[in-house]
């Protein structure tokens, strides 16, 4: 007689139940590193998406003439910074009116003898550009006299004998060619005028937008920027 430990014997059901149990726990652990995985890849997705929403594209630049530091505008958020790397020559004033816009609040003149001033800024090859000037005289120098000059870009005049109103600005939209740099200048044409110049800004535009401005002989420059159907009287920038 053979007597058997009822103990030792496993129900075939029971021997299923076990083997369900371990595919579960695996592939319980496998959805569970699945998911870190599916987490994580979603975070660097939102990052990297936050980032390239945040980073200006290449070629947008806003200049403060003059301006010490760094600093970010207060109404758009918009980075403005110094205008130490772009150009060599010239000297610099504050105005003492803090009702003037961040940037305006600087200038660089330009009292020495050579002719022409020239600022050089990075740009990307066959890219279109809106290039916005700003002019804040301001009686910084005590003459309560505004100057008059030549506004250049890429040494082609475009503004002579220029006297700019106080706080007036100048802008034109233009396809580079060949060169990773564009240039703009501001030219004595008398002696007892100095050039001056308070912000830069460079902005590239969409291959969809003014299409037709096809290389750098086609320069569109502002006639006049109207808000229509505005409920409020104030200006906007």
């Amino acid at each position: 007689m053979t007597i058997c430990n009822s103990s030792s014997i496993h129900h075939p059901a029971e021997k299923h139940n076990w083997l369900l149990k371990l595919m579960y726990s695996t592939i319980g652990m496998a959805e569970q590193e699945f998911s870190s995985h599916v987490i994580l890849l979603f975070l660097g997705l939102i990052i990297l998406f936050c980032v390239s929403v945040s980073a200006e594209p290449p070629g947008f630049l806003s200049i403060s003439c003059e301006s010490s530091s760094n600093f970010n505008d207060t109404v758009t958020g918009l980075p403005w910074v110094t205008d130490a790397p772009y150009v060599q020559t010239g000297s610099v004033a504050s105005l003492d009116d803090e009702a003037l816009f961040p940037y305006l609040r600087h200038l660089r003149y330009f009292p020495d003898a050579p002719t022409k001033h020239c600022y050089v800024m990075p740009v990307q090859e066959s890219t279109t550009y809106l290039v916005r000037t700003w002019f804040r005289y301001g009686n910084y120098d005590g003459l309560n006299k505004t100057p008059t000059f030549d506004l250049l870009f890429n040494a082609n005049e475009w503004m002579t004998n220029f006297t700019p109103p106080d706080e007036y600005y100048y802008e034109i939209t233009i396809k580079t060619q060949y060169s990773s740099n564009f240039s703009v200048r501001v030219a004595r044409t008398s002696p007892t005028d100095t050039p001056l110049i308070s912000a830069l800004e460079l902005r590239p535009l969409l291959p969809s937008m003014y299409s037709f401005v096809k290389n750098e002989n086609f320069v569109l420059g502002l006639h006049q920027r109207m808000d229509t159907g505005s409920l409020s009287v104030d200006n906007l920038k």
